[in-house]
């Protein structure tokens, strides 16, 4: 009997992308499964390539624009304008991805950068400017931004911080004198982190950016005081919103110095994707990802496919490279399959395509004979 098979899947970062992946369960489940009909869907939440992925999704046209990026080298930075709506799509990763700075102290490097090319945009006038934030190598809460748009940031001795780790010396902020123009600006976290604490940015993500303990330490205290003067001002708390803390506290910061709205990327993307629906008509949903842990289960695409597919009883099964067993996996996949179940670690990421067709022909062998 034919089933109607959603392959929606996420990178296996540093690896293969999302489109690959796609293509690979797709053509080997087809092979062991020849009466299924399959349909992909690259998938992004808000996470590394959101702005690619969507657009290849919609109606839309490629632009570049010169800027310089978080390691200072000045390059070609592509980003999107949707045909509907004209909306520009943009990566935060693009300039200041962590595979752009992994050779730069984590203390040194901000997000002036992303300000830079929001203002080199701004110029295109778009009606709205969309922020994917994942993969990003920053961890300055918004601060380097905030720089670029203008913003200025003083100690005691009214001396100017110009770096973002000086921020526990911080005593008042000073807005631009000339407000930037742009758009209404939307930001499509991948996570849902406030800014601190023990599910903070820096908590969770700073040790994958490159922070030692002690920076750790020194780094949640900088965001800390940046977040106290600013809410200081604003009369209300800002650092405990969900999304806050995504991109090493960029949602904070583009929410208090540039105004923008703080969003769920994979809603975001559901929603022009209609994914819902999709899941919805499906008998099977096949999703998979490089490693799925409780972070997966935060906001992540991933993860909040299996949450609604569970919802319209839809089964869901997991492919990953990696995962730790959990209360959530267990609760929302009804399989999860792994390639570290069929290899060891160095010869997956030596020879992914070949790995990731074996398991997709296991597991639909494994899937075919118990339904």
């Amino acid at each position: 009997m034919a089933r109607n098979i959603l392959i929606a899947v996420d990178s296996f970062k540093g690896t293969l992308n999302a489109q690959s992946i796609a293509r690979i369960i797709r053509r080997n489940w087809q092979a062991t499964c020849p009466q299924d009909k399959l349909t992909t869907l690259a998938l992004s939440d808000g996470g590394e390539a959101f702005a690619k992925i969507l657009s290849t999704h919609l109606p839309s046209t490629s632009h570049s624009t010169q800027v310089a990026h978080v390691d200072g080298v000045s390059r070609r930075t592509p980003w999107y304008k949707t045909a509907k709506g004209q909306i520009a799509l943009i990566d935060a990763a693009t300039v200041l991805g962590l595979n752009k700075c992994l050779h730069m102290a984590p203390r040194k490097r901000d997000s002036f950068c992303l300000g830079e090319l929001i203002r080199n945009i701004a110029k295109h006038e778009p009606k709205q400017i969309v922020i994917g934030l994942g993969g990003s190598g920053t961890n300055d809460g918004g601060f380097g931004l905030a720089r670029a748009l203008g913003w200025k940031f003083f100690n005691a001795r009214h001396r100017e911080i110009k770096q973002w780790m000086a921020l526990n010396t911080l005593t008042h902020i000073e807005p631009p004198e000339l407000s930037p123009h742009f758009p209404p600006l939307y930001v499509a976290a991948d996570v849902t982190n406030p800014l601190l604490g023990a599910k903070g940015a820096t908590k969770i993500y700073g040790a994958q950016k490159g922070l030692t303990a002690p920076e750790l330490l020194h780094a949640e205290q900088a965001l800390k005081r940046l977040a106290n003067i600013v809410e200081r001002s604003y009369q209300k708390e800002i650092k405990s919103l969900a999304h806050t803390g995504a991109a090493g506290g960029l949602g904070f910061g583009l929410k208090v110095f540039a105004n923008a709205k703080l969003g769920s990327g994979f809603d975001f993307f559901a929603k022009h994707t209609k994914l819902k629906k999709r899941i919805q008509n499906a008998d099977l949903v096949i999703c998979a990802e490089g490693r799925l842990d409780p972070t997966s289960f935060m906001g992540k695409g991933c993860g909040e496919i299996a949450k609604y597919a569970m919802q319209v009883r839809t089964p869901c099964i997991m492919l990953c490279g990696s995962y730790s067993k959990s209360k959530a996996a267990k609760t929302y996949f009804q399989t999860i399959a792994a390639l570290e179940e069929l290899t060891t670690r160095s010869h997956a990421l030596k020879n992914p395509k070949m790995w990731l067709k074996q398991l997709t022909q296991e597991t639909a062998r494994a899937y075919q004979a118990n339904t």
